[in-house]
């Protein structure tokens, strides 16, 4: 995968192993400096079946499952630091996922969500195809698709934003020169050398 740096990397997590295919990508991305930020939507069982006075009974239940999922995305923040990733953990309470993670993304001016591609499970397809649309018209963010847990790809959307971004950094060409120069009267590149580069530097 091409290396571009990017500061913030969001996955989207819901406890399943099937999200998770996702951070081994997002670990790679980070490792260029960026922060890997691992987002976990909490949306206790059962909730949308349940009026607010029936949850207000059942506190205790809810709490249960609450710091269940504290400690989930905790133990992958631990996980992912043991590698010298910059990681934090969040975790976001609702019920509308496409919409909490959109709003955390956009809030938080992230560069790039990371997350699996929709898989052949007829729910996950109509969760996840959501959640896919709604990152995809984010202001800001780029949308990288894992498939089979192995490839990933970027959303067709998303390349427009990365070609924009790659001419907001690419480099100076007079910058680059004035450093081939310096390392030619520094000794470091023979005159063949320099002149190689100079016409790989002439040529973008």
């Amino acid at each position: 995968m091409e290396q571009i740096p990017f500061q913030k990397i969001v996955v989207p997590l819901d406890g399943s192993k099937w999200a998770e295919k996702a951070i081994p990508h997002a670990e790679q991305i980070a490792r260029g400096g960026g922060e890997l930020m691992l987002v976990h939507i909490f949306k206790p069982a059962g909730s949308e079946f349940l009026s607010d006075s029936t949850i207000a009974k059942q506190t205790s239940h809810f709490d249960d499952a609450r710091d269940r999922a504290e400690q989930y995305v905790k133990g992958l923040r631990s996980r992912v630091s043991s590698q010298n990733i910059k990681v934090s953990a969040h975790m976001i309470e609702g019920s509308d996922v496409a919409q909490l993670i959109c709003k955390f993304v956009n809030a938080e001016d992230v560069d790039v969500v990371v997350m699996p591609a929709a898989s052949h499970n007829r729910l996950a397809r109509m969760l996840m195809g959501d959640l896919t649309a709604s990152i995809t018209g984010c202001a800001k963010a780029c949308l990288l698709l894992v498939r089979g847990g192995v490839e990933a790809e970027w959303h067709e959307e998303s390349q427009k934003k990365l070609d924009a971004r790659k001419a907001d950094t690419a480099p100076d060409p007079a910058l680059l020169l004035q450093q081939l120069v310096s390392l030619k009267d520094a000794g470091l590149l023979t005159d063949d050398e320099f002149e190689t580069k100079r016409g790989a530097l002439e040529a973008l």
